[in-house]
C-alpha cells in the first residue's frame, strides 16, 4: 500500500480476486467497499478530508487491517 501518507490515489497491491477493500474513518465507519478485480486497486482520496483512515483487506474471512494517513 503506498503512498502513504496519501494525497490522491492510494495504490494497494497483492490482492486475490474477490477480496474485499474497504476504507473506514478513524470511528470505524465505512466510507467505501470495492471488490478487488485482479492484484491491484487504485483508490481514488481525493474526496477524503485530511485525517486518519484505515485500509481494510477482507479475504476468506480474515481482516487485514492498515493505517492510512490522508494528506492535503
Amino acid at each position: 500500500m503506498f503512498p502513504n501518507p496519501v494525497n490522491a490515489e492510494l495504490s494497494i497491491r497483492g490482492l486475490n480476486a474477490n477480496d474485499d477493500v474497504v476504507i473506514l474513518n478513524a470511528s470505524g465507519t465505512e466510507l467505501r467497499r470495492a471488490k478487488a478485480i485482479g492484484g491491484q486497486e487504485m483508490i481514488s482520496m481525493d474526496h477524503f478530508t485530511k485525517g486518519i483512515y484505515i485500509n481494510q483487506i477482507i479475504r476468506g474471512g480474515l481482516y487485514y487491517s492498515k493505517r492510512v494517513v490522508k494528506g492535503q
